[in-house]
Formats: structure tokens, C-alpha cells, sequence
């Protein structure tokens, strides 16, 4: 095991090269105070339009105009964001508590040094959940005219998607010729402001995630069995740039725009990041949460890295060291980007731990040269660093954090140079943590790898403490992390599909079993003790509508040609393409439709009301076999029918208005054995009659005095093979249909 000394202090934080009151300071959160910082520096240097900084995938310079959240105190949350409108810019307020804003650098000591501010934090930036190979099955295979029909269609109720890869003019959004997107805003050139319009915006060329989501939870079924699970739903469809702040602001107008219309709203979130403490601190994800109450409620992908070894824990003692190795994913020049953080869990603002960064040289210990960390923390003249460090306290939970970020190439060539290793060795760098000069108690820190941004090497060194990789505590944070956001997890479907541009050849996922958890679905659970995640759905494999203009679909002659697609619907020579995907990203606009359609029956549930229904409904078999919440399943598999029936008692017992003398008075969940019907609204009688092909009346009840929520049976036991009839006679309607007994 070979060991060098360190040869010199390393420095990880500019030193503050400004003046300016601790009160404001203590104000940002860290990259906000990173930033500001280097915007001084720079103005200093009169390049005021040079990059001053480069974190987590974002880039700024002097000019910037940045997104915030900021915490107000009670109360004053409008007084804050008139006064940032007054000076000239934008800001939103989304609760008496919390106000998003987007202001010039130059603007924000202004902005901290109000009194009625508590805290500012820069908005994070995620992205949408699709790591997966895009994959296929039929939606009916869930739900269906053949295994449940209702006539709860998520009418009256309005679905929000913020997404990105939007194809507006979609047929799976129009309904008789006519679109039923009632809003959109397209947001994604965070250069060019724009308001919400009923006109549509021009189809997006990059990227099918949004349109796919959308279908899967409220497309218009047009004759090929891929319709969503709401077809009724309203649309507002917000393409976003995804940061945190905007995510807050499309929450909030898809609320008002709901409200002002007198109807409930639900708004899918399919997107997330791994950078943060998956605790439920976060300021932005507490304001987005608190948009939420009856009628509104916020789905959220769980997230892809269940097969990833992206987490890591331990309790440090008094005289421990543990070792932390975190490497690319892949050693090239383009996925070779290292990013990861590091969390303590004591919430009282102070340093518990000492963190030292060090060189892992072909599995060894390596304690690197000063002259190498200055170099790699050194900015080129773009102002970017191959190595970036920063630390201090979490402005929401107030515990200790450490973030990294290295690129691979540019950090091993560096290394080999300065350190005089040889120019084949593989260099990774790792992390030494101690507890801080003093500290005389165990200190428990999690970390988190960013997913697709490297992962925790299983390197070990004889006799030293290593942190272990896992998959567990992956709450997607921004979406899924949001403490009153339901939170979905994927199972399987199905595990093939055909590319009907193909000549019909068949592919096959690598997802898991049939009915089992899919593989890349993310476990929780979250530190805050939320139920993370909360449910299981449909994710793989599904075929929705896909955008027909995104440029990265395979093309001959013009025609897209790609593998992925499944089904072609032209109508008046134009192509409308529908296509194979798969991941929490699926699982979670699902949900989204089913609660469209509990909403439709029950506009008054809340959060609170959802986490019972899914508590006392949702299925369990063979593989979601605990009936306990667990971090892999949730509460287990969404029922939607036996949720409705619980909806729907919920519903009466509050008064809630209705579905009336509907041509179609029940809901009814059909297996091969017997048909569950639901009573979706009191009924003076009811008569259930069933007959032969022939029309022969084979047995008849009569139900007097039926309750909404009532539910009977009909069952098919001792019946030949054959065709049957069912009739269902109410006061107010008279239905029949068809039964095969096989």
C-alpha cells in the first residue's frame, strides 16, 4: 500500500473577496453565495460578460439572470415579490411563505439585504427520467374495455404535465377535431419570456418524453387501443427548462388556472435529479408541496437507478477514517464527468466532519501533490475547473454538505503530470472523511452520486473503513422528493414489443419479470420518513403517443423508420407515431390519470385522503407480497377500481356532487371468472339480468334502495364456453353488454 504526505494545504472555497453585511450572507444558500462571490471577482477584473461559473451542469456569467426561491417570513411573501417586480424583474408568489423570482446577479445583496427575506437559494436543475431503453406494451392491458370500464374519464378535471419534447397538434390531445389542450406555455428558451396561451405553440423538434407521459395519462384512444387512462382530461401543458424555481411557478399557475375554472387538477412531474438530501428540507420542493390541498394534488416519477450504485452510508466514530472512491461511469471524453454530495445528518448547523480530497492511483492510497489540486482547481479562460469543490451548511436542513465534481480525462492527465505517475495508471479521486478537530460523538453522513454521473467504486484497501455502494434511498429530489407529492414506482407489464415499421420484429426488455418490480426502479426510502415511495404503477413497457418532429428519431425519406415504433394512425395524409418507452417516467403519468379519474368521482381529496385510499386498496400478490408500506413497492400495485369504490364511499359520506342518471351507472372490474360492479351513485333499484346468445334468461336479481359505493357480483361459475349477455336496468338507464366465457 503505498502512501505519500501531503505536501500542502488545499484550498476548497474562494476566499470572500468582497464586503457585504453577515446577515445577507447567511441569507444564500451556498452556490448563491459561490456566485455572487465570483460575480465581485469578475466585475473586479472588467471581463463582465466571462463565465464565473460552471456547477451542476449550469453556466453563468456577470449577466446572468438567474432563477431563485426565496423564504420570506410569514406572511410577506407578496410583499417581496411586488418589490422585485417594482425594480424591474420577475417573481411569482407561490404561497404567503415563498416567492420565485428571476433577477440579475446584480440584483440579488438588494434582494437579500430585505428585511422581510429569510433565506435565498439558487434554483437546482433536473432532468427527465428516461435513462432506459424506450420499450412497449398496450396501456389496456392494465386498463381497458375489456378488464374495466367506467364512465369516470377524468372529465371536469385538469391534468398539468411539465415536461420537455411536447408535440401539441398530437391526435392522442384532440378530441373530435378539436385540441383539448386548453393551456400551454412553452418555457424551455429561458432567454425569451412567454405567457400561457389557449393558442399552441410550435411542436418541439428534441425529445418525445412529454408527449409520451401525456398520452399514457390522458391521451385520446383514436381507434388503436393506446388511449390514456384519463381521455377526458383537460390539458395544460407547460414545457419547462426544469429548474427548481420554474417547476414551483408551472405548479402554481396550473393551481390557478384550475381553481379559476372551479375544477380539481392534478400535475405530473417526470423528471428529478440525485444531488440533494432526500429529507424534505428543501425550500422549493416545501413551497411546491404546500400548492398542494383538496383537489390538487402532484404525482412524481420515483426515479431509474434501481440497478445503480449510486448511494452510500456510514457512522463514523471517534477515530475512524472512511474512504470514499466514486468513478465515471465510462472512461471517454464525453460520459466521464464525475459529480456527488455528501450529507451529514445532524441538523445543528455546525461541521461534524472533515473532508479531505485524495487520489486512488490503481487501487492504491494516494495523498497527491499541492501542486496538482492547484492546477485542477485552477479556472481555464473559460473560467472552468477540471475539479470543483464546495462545502458548508444546507440552508433548509442546516446539516453539513461537501459537493464534488471532477472530469476524468482532464483529472487523470493532470494527475500522471504533477504527481509523476505512470502515464497507464488509473487515477480516481476519492475522498477521506474524518470527524472534525474536537468532535467526540458518531456522526452519520449519507451520500448520493449524481445517476448517469459515475457511481461508488467497490475498490478497498486492506484494513480501511470504505463507504459501500447501493440503490437504496434514491428518492428522485425536485419531483418525487416533494413531501406531498405522490411518488410512483414502475413494475412490468409486459416484456416485449413489435416495431411495426419493421416488418413486426420483436424486441424484448431486460426490465424483470412479468408483474414483478422493474429492475431500474428506484427504492426508497426517503429521510424524512415519507412514504417514498408510495405506490407502484405500470412502467414498463408501455406504448404512447411519441412527437413525430423530434429530430432524433431514425428517418428514410423523410418517414420516421425507428424500432421503437409501434403504431402508425394516419388521418388526412398526416402520420401521427406511437412509440415504445419505459421507466418511472411511464409509471408515473399512470397515476396520474387514475387519480383524474377518482378526482372526476371525489373533486374534494387531498393528499392526506390519497395515502388512505392507497393504504386500504392497493394489491398485493406473489411479488408486492407485504401489505405494510415498504421502500421497494410502497403501499404495493394502484388498484384503480378498488380505489374508486373507496372514493366514491369517501364522496357520500362528504356530500360530494356526483355522476348522475349516467347511461353508464356502474364501474365494473372483469376477470374470466366474474364481473365486480360498483355502483357509482344511488340507485332507487337496480335489476341485474343475464342471458344466452339466444336471448334465454338465465338468472335475474333485483336490488332495492343501492348506495353509491355499493358493489355485487356476478359470477360465471358453471357456465359453458360461449357468448352471454348482461343486462343492468336502473330508473334512469337500461345497459347491456357482451360476456365471453372461455
Amino acid at each position: 500500500m503505498k502512501k505519500e504526505l501531503l505536501t500542502g494545504a488545499l484550498c476548497l472555497v474562494v476566499a470572500c473577496a468582497w464586503a457585504q453585511s453577515e446577515n445577507t450572507i447567511n441569507k444564500m444558500d451556498n452556490r448563491l453565495e459561490q456566485l455572487v462571490q465570483n460575480y465581485h471577482q469578475q466585475v473586479k477584473s472588467k471581463t463582465p460578460n466571462r463565465p464565473i461559473l460552471k456547477s451542476q451542469g449550469q453556466h453563468f456569467s456577470t449577466a446572468a439572470v438567474v432563477s431563485l426561491t426565496i423564504s420570506t417570513h410569514d406572511g410577506q411573501a407578496q410583499t417581496v415579490a411586488d418589490a422585485i417586480v417594482a425594480a424591474g424583474h420577475s417573481a411569482t408568489k407561490i404561497t404567503d411563505k415563498f416567492v420565485v423570482a428571476r433577477v440579475p446577479l446584480s440584483y440579488v445583496e438588494q434582494l437579500t439585504a430585505m428585511p422581510e427575506v429569510k433565506s435565498v437559494a439558487l434554483s437546482r436543475k433536473y432532468k427527465p427520467l428516461l435513462n432506459k431503453a424506450r420499450a412497449a406494451t398496450n396501456v389496456d392491458k392494465v386498463r381497458s374495455t375489456s378488464e374495466f370500464t367506467t364512465p369516470f374519464t377524468g372529465k371536469g378535471v385538469v391534468l398539468g404535465v411539465i415536461d420537455q419534447g411536447f408535440q401539441y397538434d398530437h391526435i392522442a390531445f384532440q378530441k373530435e377535431g378539436k385540441s383539448r389542450v386548453v393551456s400551454a406555455w412553452d418555457r424551455s428558451n429561458s432567454k425569451k419570456k412567454t405567457q400561457p396561451s389557449t393558442t399552441l405553440p410550435k411542436n418541439e423538434t428534441e425529445g418525445s418524453h412529454a408527449t409520451h407521459v401525456t398520452g399514457i395519462a390522458a391521451g385520446t384512444d383514436v381507434g388503436n387501443n393506446f388511449g390514456g387512462v384519463a381521455p377526458d382530461a383537460e390539458l395544460v401543458l407547460i414545457s419547462s427548462g426544469l429548474e427548481a424555481a420554474e417547476v414551483a411557478e408551472d405548479v402554481a399557475y396550473i393551481k390557478k388556472f384550475a381553481e379559476t375554472q372551479h375544477k380539481p387538477w392534478v400535475v405530473n412531474m417526470s423528471f428529478g435529479s440525485q444531488m440533494g438530501g432526500h429529507d424534505g428540507t428543501d425550500p422549493t420542493e416545501n413551497a411546491t408541496s404546500e400548492l398542494t390541498g383538496k383537489g390538487g394534488l402532484i404525482t412524481a416519477a420515483m426515479g431509474n437507478e434501481g440497478e445503480q450504485r449510486i448511494h452510500g452510508t456510514a457512522v463514523v466514530q471517534p477515530g475512524e477514517t472512511y474512504y470514499l472512491v466514486v468513478e465515471p461511469d465510462v472512461r471517454d471524453t464525453e460520459l466521464s464527468d464525475v459529480f456527488y454530495g455528501i450529507w451529514g445528518q445532524t441538523n445543528d448547523g455546525k461541521e461534524h466532519f472533515k473532508f479531505t480530497p485524495m487520489l486512488c492511483v490503481d487501487d492504491e492510497i494516494f495523498e497527491a501533490k499541492q501542486a496538482f489540486w492547484d492546477e485542477v482547481l485552477k479556472r481555464n479562460s473559460k473560467n472552468e475547473a477540471i475539479a470543483e469543490h464546495y462545502k458548508g451548511i444546507e440552508d433548509g436542513s442546516h446539516k453539513q454538505f461537501f459537493q464534488g465534481y471532477y472530469t476524468y480525462k482532464g483529472f487523470s492527465e493532470k494527475a500522471i503530470k504533477y504527481n509523476k505517475l505512470g502515464n497507464d495508471a488509473d487515477v480516481q479521486l476519492m475522498l477521506k472523511i474524518e470527524l472534525a478537530p474536537g468532535e467526540t460523538q458518531p456522526q452519520t453522513f449519507h451520500t448520493w452520486v449524481e445517476s448517469g454521473y459515475g457511481h461508488i467504486s467497490t475498490t478497498s484497501f486492506d484494513g480501511e473503513l470504505m463507504v459501500k455502494g447501493d440503490s437504496e434511498y434514491l428518492c428522485g429530489q425536485g419531483g418525487a422528493s416533494i413531501p406531498k407529492a405522490i411518488a410512483v414506482a414502475s413494475f412490468n407489464t409486459a416484456d416485449r414489443w413489435k416495431a411495426v415499421l419493421e416488418n413486426n420484429d420483436e424486441y424484448k426488455t431486460q426490465s424483470g419479470k412479468l408483474h414483478d418490480i422493474s429492475s431500474f426502479s428506484s427504492h426508497g426510502p426517503s429521510l424524512d420518513g415519507t412514504y417514498k415511495p408510495t405506490i407502484a404503477a405500470p412502467g414498463s413497457i408501455l406504448s404512447s403517443a411519441v412527437n413525430g418532429e423530434d429530430k432524433d428519431w431514425e428517418r428514410e425519406n423523410g418517414k420516421i423508420v425507428d424500432n421503437y415504433i409501434t403504431h402508425v394512425k394516419t388521418i388526412n395524409n398526416k402520420p401521427y407515431y406511437y412509440g415504445a418507452m419505459e421507466g418511472t417516467s411511464m409509471a408515473s403519468p399512470f397515476m396520474a390519470g387514475v387519480l383524474c379519474l377518482w378526482l372526476q368521482a371525489n373533486p374534494e381529496l387531498d393528499y392526506d385522503d390519497i395515502i388512505h385510499v392507497l393504504k386500504t386498496t392497493a394489491q398485493h400478490d406473489e411479488f408486492a407480497q407485504n401489505k405494510d408500506w415498504n421502500p421497494t413497492w410502497g403501499f404495493g400495485k394502484v388498484d384503480a377500481y378498488a380505489g374508486l369504490k373507496e372514493v366514491l364511499r369517501m364522496a357520500k359520506t362528504t356530500g360530494v356532487e356526483r355522476v348522475n342518471n349516467s347511461d353508464a351507472p356502474v364501474s365494473i372490474q372483469k376477470t374470466d371468472e366474474a364481473w365486480r360492479i360498483l355502483f357509482n351513485n344511488a340507485e332507487r333499484y337496480a335489476e341485474l339480468r343475464l342471458f344466452n346468445a339466444e336471448g334465454k334468461l338465465l338468472s335475474s336479481r333485483r336490488m332495492e334502495q343501492v348506495q353509491q359505493g355499493d358493489e355485487t357480483m356476478l359470477s360465471f361459475e358453471g357456465l359453458s364456453a360461449g357468448v352471454y349477455l348482461v343486462n343492468l336496468r336502473t330508473a334512469g338507464s337500461n345497459t347491456t353488454q357482451r360476456v365471453l366465457v372461455k
